[in-house]
């Protein structure tokens, strides 16, 4: 049968004026509102960074100590450290809350969740009276972050063509970078203002964290739906106009390749929609322990690279490093800046490379230059300021550190797990992803301080070590998603009787007659459906 189909789709294509093929099909399709749709969608990951990023100079200011009584006490640094290690428990918690909602109300209503905990969550650790009650908004801000972070690129995936989704989903990773770039210059222009110099003057970069959320619920309006999840909820027609306004451009006004996409989406999901979708599943189904695995993996690989400690706690490793109080903001707002050439540069070459080639250039640049660090801090007392010249390449072998980590590491380890799994479970692939993250961080993030005080540069042994290991295994074994389909991902991981479709069987006419060929129980059969009567399709809730 499945000889007879591609015959019947042959014949078709080659009869018909107009046809669109397959080359065609890997053009570029979408336009200003997918790239406005984007940007807005962005406002959310730079509320989570902005909000994750600005406790790194709140425990470089020497007034957030005064005010909370931390600057004498000797706990400061196990204190400081669970502030830090609360915020990712939250984010535990919060992604948990964002695959419910994700799945029963949509992307959507999950990000506005989380923004509006976010908002709420900046003005009352801004408003904090006593450490206690700043953990605990902190917490409460990682609950709101976290629905963010997990949601975005999820959104973006789901949403955008999957011949520039890696680019797009970048962008998720260049306002990763932003909100720990703003976050580190607020934090010094109110330690260097002496307007606003005083005991309360660490309140002011957690105050405008609230900025964002208001910037991004206002435009969030705007945005669509994803059309993967209307699928699912069997709300066709609306998904069929998303798809139909987003992924076109004036080459393609007929929206024949949009067609092809909706084909393909409509079918695949249709199939999705009839399989289980429990926790349970996932862990007894070998293809889906895998994709969790590899999951947990590349967060794990990311993560103890070092960069989640050089990034939070760059003012601890330099203040034992010789530099004072400003120079230390100073150097962690610098290395803020220094990272945003390339994660932007990134957008552009991100569709070049393959996933694993990518993630391990990361890695191992990282790795270079962390142990080129190490070997600097091990050869001298940083903090004898006789070594200025030690001490000054330290920083700039940090700033490198940081530039390899945004531009090759930081955008994937979001998105790249989400490609993975299918619709019906695509949300729960990304809480494992979040979850890994906030538990890794809750790692790094409470041995960070202690371990620096105490072990100095021996401690980056341990992230030198490791990164050695996870970039080869991640080269040599994980699949490269670059450029497929989303419904075409189960090819990867051995699921090939889950392919309902595949983009290269799809064919499309001048009068809008799809040809393709469909495979249910194994075998193939061509069928012919003609969507231009689609946006009549009744609505269901």
């Amino acid at each position: 049968m499945a000889d007879k189909s591609q015959d019947v789709s042959t014949t078709v294509e080659s009869q018909s004026h107009g046809t669109m093929n397959f080359v065609e099909k890997r053009k570029r399709h979408f336009g200003p509102r997918m790239i406005f749709s984007v940007i807005i969608m962005c406002m959310g990951t730079l509320t989570y960074s902005y909000g994750a990023g600005v406790i790194a100079t709140t425990i470089g200011q020497p007034s957030f100590y005064a005010y909370m009584k931390l600057d004498s006490g000797s706990q400061t640094s196990a204190i400081i450290g669970a502030t830090t290690a609360l915020y990712y428990a939250g984010g535990i918690f919060g992604a948990f809350c964002a695959n419910f909602v994700a799945d029963r109300w949509g992307r959507k209503a999950s990000i506005y969740t989380g923004a509006l905990t976010s908002l709420a969550a900046a003005a009352l650790c801004a408003g904090s009276v006593h450490i206690a009650m700043f953990i605990v908004f902190r917490f409460m801000y990682g609950v709101g972050g976290f629905m963010l972070l997990m949601t975005v690129p999820l959104w973006i995936t789901e949403v955008v063509p999957a011949e520039v989704r890696g680019a797009f989903a970048q962008c998720h990773g260049v306002c990763t970078s932003l909100g720990y770039f703003l976050s580190s210059y607020v934090g010094v222009g109110f330690y260097t203002n002496g307007s606003v110099k005083g005991l309360n003057s660490w309140r002011g970069p957690l105050a405008i964290g609230a900025l964002p959320p208001i910037l991004f619920l206002c435009g969030l309006w705007w945005v669509p739906e994803s059309p993967r999840f209307l699928l699912l909820k069997e709300r066709t027609g609306k998904a069929w106009e998303i798809v139909r306004k987003f992924h076109t451009t004036p080459g393609d006004a007929d929206h024949r390749y949009a067609e092809i996409e909706m084909f393909q989406m409509k079918n695949q999901i249709e199939l999705d929609r009839t399989l289980p979708t429990s926790w349970l599943f996932m862990f007894k189904t070998p293809s889906m322990r895998r994709r969790m695995c590899m999951t947990v993996f590349i967060v794990f690989a990311v993560l103890s690279s070092g960069n989640l400690c050089v990034a939070t706690y760059a003012t601890v490793i330099m203040s034992h490093s010789g530099w004072d109080p400003r120079a230390q903001l100073n150097i962690q707002a610098g290395m803020m800046a220094a990272v945003m050439p390339g994660i932007f540069a990134a957008i552009f070459f991100t569709e070049k490379l393959r996933r694993p080639t990518l993630v391990m250039i990361g890695l191992l640049g990282e790795n270079i230059v962390l142990s080129c660090y190490t070997g600097v801090a091990a050869s001298f007392n940083l903090a004898d300021a006789q070594h200025k010249s030690a001490q000054t390449a330290c920083v700039a072998l940090l700033y490198l550190f940081s530039m390899f980590s945004a531009a090759f590491t930081e955008g994937p380890m979001s998105y790249w797990a989400a490609e993975f799994y299918p619709t019906h479970l695509r949300a729960r692939g990304q809480t494992i992803q979040v979850v890994s993250y906030g538990a890794f961080s809750i790692l790094w993030g409470q041995s960070g301080p202690t371990a620096i005080a105490n072990l100095g540069w021996k401690f980056f042994l341990v992230f030198i070590c490791i990164t050695i290991v996870t970039a080869y295994i991640i080269y040599r074994y994980f699949p490269d998603t670059q450029g497929k389909s989303l419904e075409e991902m189960a090819l990867l991981f051995g699921d090939d009787d889950l392919v309902v479709v595949r983009q290269r069987d799809i064919h499309v006419d001048a009068d809008h007659h799809i040809v393709g060929t469909v495979h249910k129980d194994k075998e193939g059969q061509a069928i012919v459906v003609n969507l231009e009567d689609i946006n009549d399709a009744k609505e269901t809730a």
